[in-house]
């Protein structure tokens, strides 16, 4: 039995170093295996609920948290975890049971408090205007936690005070530095005071922390495709490429994608492909008018082999050769 439980330590010990070198996938397989050897172990349960939920795999994080809560309904921080689970799919209304249980049965917590008081805001968002005054009692309450921090710096940045927003995100990191959305937002300040270096490695360091963090991927793609070091065209290529009856529907695909972009050059981009899709709008009617109707099916069904066979290959090898490159990219940076 005391072998039992100095193995389930030394694998809880093992978790935490994992977690602090921003590697949580390994982190869930030594949580996980706890849990194997002893399925009521509650640090375990919480440890591997949290790294669930940074990963972004939300329904397994809500199976622990459930199952555990079975075990423990009065462990107001398993609470306040299937709250974010609610908070994250904006389940507002189930956040705020959450978390309201969780300050009941933890009422000194600072964050049990803020979190009710969060979740209702985006329930009634006009009740903004306390909000800040609101951040700093709860940091003086606990100032070294981490969500009361990135939040003020959030509150900040959406404000358009990059500086401060920067300054707050740079004292997080020095207690959290693998906080991969922390990384990435101190980033996006980066890009906008245009320290565009700088806002590479953090982008990078994010990914580091979290290579499923979305954001922090396109962010990165974009520096890049500042630098003219990504294959901006092969994107535009594989619209051309792609057989004409599927043309409108790809190009349109792409303006959503490059909507999020503002450099000129971006802009230029999607001016050309708007043009094209309103040409090609206007003219394929006018073709296939003038043909008989077998031709035009013969013409779908080349169209759509090729679309099949050639097309959706093609752009996956691109794909790959893009990752690729943005995995180059963060190896060669100095600081990771």
């Amino acid at each position: 039995m005391d072998l039992n439980q100095n193995e389930l330590q030394i694998l809880l010990e093992q978790a935490e170093i994992l977690i602090r070198a921003g590697k949580l996938d390994l982190a869930i397989v030594k949580y996980s295996k706890v849990l194997s050897l002893d399925s009521q172990n509650l640090e375990a349960a919480f440890g591997l609920s949290q790294c669930l939920l940074h990963t972004g795999k939300l329904e397994d994080a809500k199976d622990v948290l459930q199952k555990a809560l079975a075990n423990y309904p009065q462990n107001s921080l398993l609470w306040s975890n299937l709250g974010n689970y609610y908070l994250l799919i904006k389940d507002y209304k189930k956040a705020l049971d959450s978390f309201k249980q969780a300050l009941t049965l933890d009422p000194n917590r600072a964050e049990n408090s803020y979190n009710v008081y969060l979740t209702n805001l985006n329930l009634s968002p006009n009740k903004i205007e306390n909000y800040l005054e609101f951040l700093h009692t709860a940091i003086k309450l606990e100032p070294t936690n981490t969500t009361f921090r990135y939040n003020l710096a959030y509150y900040y940045q959406s404000k358009k005070d990059y500086k401060k927003a920067q300054e707050i995100y740079l004292a997080v990191l020095k207690d959290d530095p693998n906080n991969a959305n922390v990384l990435n937002n101190y980033g996006i300040c980066c890009v906008v005071l245009s320290e565009n270096q700088k806002a590479k490695e953090l982008f990078a360091l994010a990914l580091r922390a979290n290579p499923n963090l979305k954001q922090a991927r396109n962010n990165f793609i974009m520096i890049l495709d500042k630098e003219n070091k990504l294959f901006w065209w092969s994107r535009f290529l594989s619209a051309l490429v792609i057989a004409v009856p599927f043309l409108p529907i790809y190009l349109l695909l792409q303006l959503i994608k490059f909507k999020a972009d503002s450099s000129r050059k971006q802009a230029l981009r999607i001016l050309i492909i708007f043009l094209i899709l309103i040409a090609t709008l206007v003219l394929l009617p006018k073709i296939f008018l003038s043909l008989k109707l077998h031709l035009v099916i013969i013409f779908y069904t080349i169209c759509v082999s090729i679309f099949i066979f050639v097309c959706l290959p093609w752009m996956k090898k691109l794909d790959n050769i893009q990752n690729k490159l943005i995995d180059d990219e963060i190896l060669k940076l100095k600081y990771l």
